[in-house]
């Protein structure tokens, strides 16, 4: 059986012919794969629940890495700001917001190690790609808020424990 010229076996296996390679070829860039099947749990994803969507001990440590100096209250505060504190209820205004952080970055009050003033904070080291972690999940299942019904993209790509690809 076929569906134009391609056969529809191969048109079935999104398995092999497209996840699949796309996480070897990731793999070869040196991004971490994280490879999930139907009875996942959510610490296999570094998360405590399916609503979350961040990876946040993988954004707590790199907040460390990229911005050593630092403290540990600091850090809950730029992980508030990146996953609580959202401008509107509009989506799209949402991601702008978060969007506009990963690029501009953000800031926290002062650097405790040398006094400086609203000190930029980091999300990516640009500069340098090893600070930063590379991770891509395939079958990353999230629980619709309000349901108890799960979406599964096929995979979803994370930087610094954040979502940037679906």
């Amino acid at each position: 059986m076929t569906k134009g010229d391609i056969p529809l076996h191969i048109m079935l296996d999104e398995r092999n012919y497209v996840e699949k390679p796309l996480l070897d070829q990731l793999a070869g860039l040196g991004w971490e794969i994280i490879d999930l099947d139907r009875k996942q749990h959510p610490a296999d994803s570094y998360r405590q629940s399916f609503t979350q969507v961040v990876m946040l001990p993988v954004l707590r440590e790199q907040l460390r890495i990229v911005n050593p100096w630092l403290a540990q209250d600091q850090v809950e505060e730029v992980v508030k700001r990146l996953t609580e504190s959202f401008p509107g209820t509009d989506l799209i205004e949402n991601n702008r917001y978060v969007f506009n952080m990963l690029l501009e970055n953000t800031s926290v009050s002062e650097n405790r190690e040398t006094g400086e003033r609203s000190p930029t904070v980091r999300l990516i080291d640009f500069a340098c790609r090893e600070s930063n972690r590379f991770i891509a999940v395939c079958q990353f299942k999230v629980r619709v808020l309000g349901t108890e019904h799960h979406i599964v993209p096929d995979i979803v790509l994370f930087l610094n424990g954040l979502p940037i690809v679906v």
